[in-house]
Parts: structure tokens; C-alpha cells; sequence
């Protein structure tokens, strides 16, 4: 906002008791409104914050997201988490691999079976699995399906093209109140990966719960840009406009598009800011989530157990389309097994979470685990070797998805890894995804419209991105 127009902790000037209500684009530009709507009048940014059909239809009623898609949360483990040491790659054949040396599981692993069958590396080794099982119930866990995605990443960098968010709110998943949540204001997707295909709209960093309270059903930009005072002023200010006035503010359709979302937006975000309880955006409303996490009514703002816990649950309750967890401190490759097996404890502990509260809440649950390459351990045919160097070749992420009514079928018995990797213990870069982050996220994408049994959008939402042949080889849930 304009200093000249808004002094600092104060309201706008065209707020104040006296001042008239800014009423065309000059009157909305001197008040300091204008530098956040210019943002909107960008076509494409219009078109993902309305969703392709509830942009249609806004001329008509206001837009309402649409209902009825699996919640979704990636978590991102940045920095190149062994990842194919806890569930452990097999050959195209699905046969296990000669050795798994490089790998810190030694020549010939013992494994054991969870998610319906996926081969995890047994004898206490995968401590992620160990993690899970520390917070999520055994229902839960079997109530869970399982794929890995094996792929050669860049280590340690954002270049990735990993984040699915975009695709996901051009396919209508978006939330009731808020914009997608993220940790990190370094990247368009706010975690450490760029978009695959489509730029998602700008998230909503996420720095303590006060970020998610006052932010109640305005963009990432406004919730940011304006405190609280502010966001009331602009909800009256448009909540007072007559249909004349609104009409004054400009003729063409991109100006009236504007307007009518945020004339959609005032009419719901003054009862949002004046009744924040009545929301659903606070995790400790529910005692057995508040338990699970941790988290207590004195439990500070900035706590990350508290943020995580915020939006994990603000997804699965709908109040806002999607979130992206991020713990840092990945690259453990320090030439010992201690810190690394302790930072995948930690990352089960938080998988565990984010599936329990789903399985609390009653509510199916989508979560895509990733990192930004992998780690290799010094070469031995003895399991628990130390992590010693990266190694995005040897990478792999996660796709977990929960259903409350029982776990879903993979698509084909004991299929359930995307791509595999070969005997020199890699991800096999001759499959269709092996060799491209983008192309891995966008089958990660098949798989979410898979479990929604919108399959059949994937050519509309991706440009055809994979054949009908294609989609058979990377989609591994059924609906």
C-alpha cells in the first residue's frame, strides 16, 4: 500500500470517519488500492484464482470452490534425503537389485512388507517407516496406499520442477477461505521446488498461525499487504458499494471480473475477521488432533509444530486448497548414519501426523513427499553404511494416499513404484518420467486425478502431456 495514503498501523485514508469511499479507478488508485487489484487483472492469475469453472460462471454468482476433490500436502524434504533407503527400489522385472550398496542397505537387504504389500528395508533400517508407525495408528497405516517415484534430481537446488500446485488449482482444487499455504517466500510454490506446467497463484507463507487468521478469504497478496484494520475497511468499503457504484469502477470485462470477486470476497470476509473461531483454521479446536501435535492453547504462534499442525488441517477441512510442508537440513551426508537416521525419524514422525489427523478427522488425504535429490553411502555390502556424498541419480518420492473407507487397490497387484531402477542403483532414466522432475510431478498429478476418478480430465488439464499408453504406465491408484 502507499505510505501517502496509509500511515503506518493505521487504516486507509479513504476508511477514515469523513472520507468518502473510493468509487472510481482514479478515486481506487489515490486510496492505495489499485497496486494489489493490478496483480488480479493479469488474465492468467484471474483464471487460477477463480478456477476454469467457477471463472465461467462469475458473472453469474459469486465463485465457490469446487467440492468434492481429495485434500492435498506435499511435504518437502530439502536438501537430498535418502529416500531410496527406506522404501526400496526394484528392477523393471520388480525383482529386488543385485546390490543395494551404494544405497546403505548393503548387498542383499532384509525387507519387510507395509501399504499393502511395498518393500521397505527391514531390521529397523527404515527409520521413516519407524517414524510413521510412532503417530499413525495401525488402521491408519492400512488404511493407506503407497507408491514411490524413482527419478534423477538435481541435488541441492530449487530447480526441480516438482510442485504440483499449480495443476491442482487449474483442476478446481482450492480452498474455502484461504490460498494455497507454504513455508518459503524464495519460490513460487513456497517450498523448495518450481512449478511443474502451470505457476499456482502466489501461496500464503506461512510464519506463525497469526499469518492464517489474518488472512481469512483474501489472497496471499492481500492477506499480506494489509494488517487487520485494513482488511475490515476494504470488506465495509465494498460491502457499502450499490450495484451503480461497483459498475462506475470500470467497463471492460477484465475490471469487472475484479470487482466481482472482491465484492464476493467482502460479502464473507467481514464475518470471517470478526468470528475467527467460527472458521475452522484452529487445529487445538479439535482435542485429539491438539494431542497428536503436541500443541497446547499457550503454544506460541511461531512454533513450527503448531504451523505444521495449522495447515495440515486448514487442507483437510477445505479452508484452503493446498499446503507445502518443508523441514530442512537434508543433505546429511556427513560420513555418518546418526544425524541422517534421526532426520528420517523425524520426517516419519511428521508423515505420521499429517495421516493421522486425516484419519482423525474422517478425511481422505493425498500426500506427495519429495527432496531435492538424494544420498549415496560409501560402497559396502554391509546395511547401515555412512552417508558420504549426494547422489540425485539415486533419487525417489513418495505418494501416500488415504482413504477412511479402507485402502484403495493399486491399479495392478505389487505395481507400486512409478519408473525403477536399474543394477548400477539408479533411477532408470530410459522410463518416461526417469529422467524429468516435471514429468514425474505430472504423473504424480495423474495419480491425484486417479484417486478423484477424474482420469479422463488429465488431456484437457495437461495439454496431453502422456498418451493413453503413457498414463497406464505411470498411474498407479484406482479411486
Amino acid at each position: 500500500m502507499s505510505n501517502r495514503n496509509n500511515k503506518k498501523g493505521g487504516i486507509p485514508e479513504w476508511a477514515k470517519l469523513g472520507h468518502s469511499r473510493p468509487l472510481t479507478r482514479r478515486e481506487m488508485l489515490a486510496a492505495g488500492i489499485i497496486p494489489f487489484s493490478a496483480k488480479l487483472l493479469m488474465p492468467q492469475y484471474l483464471g487460477l484464482l477463480l478456477g476454469s469453472k467457477a471463472h465461467a460462471e462469475s458473472t453469474e454468482r459469486c465463485p465457490v470452490p469446487e467440492q468434492g476433490w481429495v485434500p492435498f500436502i506435499t511435504l518437502n524434504l530439502a536438501g537430498g534425503a535418502g529416500l531410496m533407503a527406506n522404501f526400496v527400489p526394484h528392477d523393471q522385472g520388480g525383482q529386488p537389485l543385485p546390490s543395494y550398496s551404494l544405497m546403505g542397505l548393503g548387498k542383499s537387504p532384509s525387507l519387510q512388507y507395509e501399504f499393502g504389500g511395498v518393500p521397505f528395508a527391514g531390521n529397523g533400517v527404515a527409520n521413516i517407516l519407524t517414524g510413521i508407525k510412532s503417530k499413525a495408528l495401525m488402521d491408519t497405516v492400512n488404511k493407506t496406499a503407497f507408491a514411490g517415484v524413482c527419478v534423477s534430481l538435481k541435488d541441492d537446488t530449487k530447480d526441480n520442477k516438482l510442485s504440483v500446485d499449480g495443476m491442482l488449482v487449474h483442476a478446481g482444487r482450492v480452498g474455502g477461505i484461504l490460498p494455497n499455504l507454504g513455508i518459503r517466500a524464495d519460490t513460487p510454490t513456497g517450498m523448495g521446488h518450481q512449478p511443474a506446467l502451470i505457476v499456482p497463484p502466489a501461496p500464503l507463507i506461512v510464519k506463525d498461525f497469526k499469518t492464517i487468521k489474518n488472512s481469512l478469504g483474501y489472497t496471499a497478496d492481500l492477506g499480506t499487504m494489509m494488517n487487520e484494520n485494513q482488511q475490515k475497511a476494504l470488506s465495509k468499503m465494498i460491502q457499502g458499494l450499490s450495484t451503480e457504484q461497483m459498475a462506475r469502477l470500470g467497463a471492460n470485462d477484465a475490471v469487472t471480473e475484479v470487482v466481482r470477486v472482491v465484492e464476493c470476497a467482502g460479502m464473507t470476509n467481514m464475518n470471517n475477521m470478526n468470528n475467527p473461531s467460527n472458521t475452522g483454521i484452529d487445529p487445538r479446536d479439535n482435542m485429539t488432533v491438539k494431542n497428536l501435535w503436541g500443541i497446547t492453547d499457550t503454544t506460541k504462534d511461531d512454533e513450527e509444530q503448531l504451523i505444521f499442525a495449522a495447515m495440515t488441517y486448514n487442507v483437510l477441512n477445505g479452508n484452503a486448497g493446498a499446503a507445502s510442508l518443508e523441514l530442512g537440513g537434508y543433505d546429511y551426508h556427513n560420513g555418518t548414519r546418526t544425524k541422517g537416521d534421526k532426520m528420517d525419524m523425524d520426517a516419519g514422525a511428521l508423515i505420521g501426523k499429517i495421516l493421522e489427523t486425516a484419519a482423525t478427522l474422517q478425511k481422505p488425504l493425498f500426500l506427495y513427499v519429495t527432496s531435492d535429490g538424494s544420498v549415496a553411502s560409501s560402497d559396502s555390502d554391509n546395511p547401515g553404511a555412512p552417508w558420504v556424498w549426494d547422489r540425485g541419480s539415486a533419487s525417489t518420492n513418495y505418494m501416500f494416499y488415504y482413504d477412511p473407507r479402507g485402502r484403495r487397490d493399486l491399479v495392478k497387484a505389487n505395481d507400486y513404484s512409478v519408473g525403477w531402477f536399474t543394477k548400477g542403483q539408479v533411477a532408470d532414466e530410459s522410463f518416461l518420467t526417469g529422467n524429468s522432475a516435471e514429468l514425474s510431478a505430472v504423473a504424480v498429478f495423474a495419480n491425484y486425478l486417479a484417486v478423484n476418478n477424474k482420469l479422463d480430465q488429465f488431456g484437457r488439464l495437461t495439454n496431453d502431456k502422456f498418451s493413453r499408453d503413457e498414463l497406464a504406465k505411470v498411474v498407479k491408484f484406482m479411486a
